[in-house]
């Protein structure tokens, strides 16, 4: 009961984080920047409040365990991302035929990584220099591209080939990083879903 009442309070504040930072957001010039100020403001708040923090994410992932067939309801942190991803839609910025909840779906799973990790070492771990670094795999990464401009694209698969545009010539530092434990058990689990998902998807 205590759990329930605490994911209520955090679902509240959340809600009033998102409202707030949406009006803030819209004035911001692109997808990028608008992601990195809501989970930035969003993130604040957890980090003033580790205790209540790690309550309420053991308690919401006992509960999709429990009640997985039952709906879960969306954050206020959710639908921020869901409106930003819908308002880089409208301007271009990210294809239309990928769906907002399909992009919103995977900032949780990049999200639910970034706060375990910071869970288990608050001093240890940063997680507003996470955050540019997470959006960036978001609208860049792993996988698949949802940006829609080529030189995008581009400056993309250099960045993931080290900076790179021939052999030894490389423009940036980019990465070429694999799996860390956590991504690759997250992936464990979805793996499962991913033909059911691109069904909906399609439908």
């Amino acid at each position: 009961v205590k759990e329930a009442i605490a994911d209520a309070y955090v679902r509240a504040t959340s809600n009033r984080i998102a409202e707030e930072s949406l009006v803030a957001v819209r004035s911001l010039p692109d997808t990028k920047s608008r992601l990195i100020a809501a989970l930035s403001n969003a993130y604040a708040w957890v980090e003033a409040n580790p205790e209540i923090t790690a309550v309420v994410i053991g308690h919401r992932f006992k509960m999709s365990f429990w009640e997985s067939d039952k709906p879960q309801e969306e954050t206020g942190t959710q639908r921020i991302v869901a409106e930003i991803i819908r308002m880089g839609q409208e301007n271009g910025e990210i294809r239309s035929d990928i769906t907002a909840q399909i992009v919103v779906r995977h900032v949780d799973m990049l999200r639910g990584s970034m706060l375990s990790e910071w869970l288990k070492a608050p001093a240890k771990y940063d997680m507003q220099r996470e955050i540019p670094g997470i959006v960036d795999v978001i609208l860049f990464g792993i996988g698949a591209v949802i940006a829609k401009d080529p030189a995008v694209l581009k400056k993309v698969r250099m960045f993931s080939n080290h900076g790179r545009t021939s052999k030894y010539l490389h423009e940036f530092e980019g990465i070429n990083s694999r799996l860390d434990a956590i991504q690759a058990a997250l992936l464990k689990v979805c793996l499962p879903y991913v033909d059911e998902w691109n069904a909906k998807r399609r439908h």
